[in-house]
């Protein structure tokens, strides 16, 4: 076993959350100890797999989006691995084979109802890469038609926020297997995710293309669940950057919500996770069109009726790798991992106004974008009035 590789693959700075009794309760609670050592890596390795969608998504069928699983074979995973190598050298791209795309196609072909849809691998997405053009066009679009700009100091970065994030997310809206995995082929988060696979190769192989529908959401209505022995200890809205008015104007009727879907997921998972602790991310579906609902920038509380449906989005380690959100797996440990009281709503974290400078904290080429769609007013001239470029 390559263990300079397995460790390459894990990125073990992520890891560090810290000093004293909050790395040892937490050590406590995964049951091993990431000592850099092989068998501690090979722990990390089987407790990541154990989150693998192919360990949940039965016992969430009707509560989570149809899926079909295309199989990834360990030769298709070395392809892979070796692509984004290939990418990050700069030399000639190496392409995934023809047999890898044409399984995934059909898997496509048979989930997509004209709408796209969603593949990652059986861990992640490939959410890490971006055709820069297209993610530059869906900003552009997405700022300039951005109803009710928030108002608030701090507005600019914070529209822009709001804009990228609708593109980020329609970015992973594909159409064929193949522009899938260009975007795995380019993606850090996959590599590491088979070079991971690979080391457990031994101890049985089960990695899959994952191609589930495609369900319109808004950036606002995603949020990331802390679970601990079962019980749901703390919620944070996924794209924790960015203040979205709309969820402030109705943060007790999303929560309620929210809560009602746990009570109906928890018993499903119960003992698929190790000790019951994982990381839930939900998404409350809303009812489309904008003579339906009010806009993600509205302050206005929505209607009953524009609630359509909550979906289990993905279930991910209770681990220090998952980000935190608007929780800190250091400062909020203690809230992390303790149950509320019985009768008692979990902490729920969304944020109130704008943050300065959240946009310093984007990818690369997510940043880049906004610059350069700031310094094209032309592009939607009215949206970028008065917009200064990000610096």
């Amino acid at each position: 076993m390559d263990l300079s590789r397995i460790r390459a693959g894990i990125n073990l700075r992520s890891l560090d959350v810290g000093s004293g009794s909050s790395v040892e309760t937490l050590t406590q609670r995964r049951g091993f100890d990431l000592n850099k050592s092989e068998s501690g890596i090979g722990e990390y390795q089987r407790y990541i797999q154990a989150f693998n969608i192919e360990r949940w998504l039965k016992p969430l069928d009707g509560v989570t989006f149809p899926t079909v699983m295309s199989d990834i074979s360990p030769a298709e995973a070395r392809e892979l691995a070796g692509c984004y190598e290939s990418f990050k050298s700069g030399v000639e791209s190496i392409q995934p084979s023809h047999t890898l795309i044409e399984s995934l196609q059909r898997s496509v072909e048979e989930v997509d109802h004209g709408c796209g849809v969603f593949i990652k691998t059986s861990s992640r997405s490939a959410k890490d890469f971006a055709n820069h053009e297209r993610l530059q066009a869906e900003f552009g679009t997405r700022l300039a038609n951005l109803p009710n700009p928030t108002g608030h100091e701090g507005t600019c970065e914070n529209d822009q926020m709001i804009a990228m994030s609708y593109a980020s997310m329609e970015l992973l809206r594909m159409r064929s297997a193949s522009e899938a995995l260009e975007f795995f082929a380019k993606s850090e988060r996959t590599w590491n995710d088979m070079v991971l696979a690979l080391a457990c190769e031994e101890n049985g192989w089960e990695e899959h293309a994952i191609v589930r529908r495609w369900v319109d959401l808004e950036p606002d209505m995603e949020f990331r669940c802390f679970v601990a022995n079962g019980c749901l200890t703390a919620i944070s809205q996924y794209h924790h950057l960015v203040y979205f008015p709309r969820l402030v104007s109705n943060r007790d009727s999303v929560l309620l919500r929210l809560l009602a879907a746990f009570h109906e997921i928890s018993p499903r998972l119960e003992g698929i996770t190790p000790r019951n602790g994982y990381v839930l991310d939900i998404a409350v579906e809303l009812r489309s069109g904008e003579a339906s609902l009010p806009g993600i920038t509205s302050r206005e509380p929505m209607s009953a009726d524009a609630f359509v449906a909550v979906w289990a989005v993905e279930v991910n380690p209770f681990f220090d790798t998952a980000d935190g959100c608007l929780c800190s797996w250091t400062k909020n440990l203690s809230l992390l991992i303790t149950p509320v009281a019985e009768g008692t709503p979990p902490d729920f974290r969304i944020r109130t106004a704008p943050a300065r400078g959240s946009s310093s904290l984007l990818y690369k080429d997510w940043k880049e974008a906004i610059r350069t769609a700031a310094e094209q007013p032309q592009r939607g001239a009215a949206a970028f009035k008065n917009m200064a470029p990000y610096s």
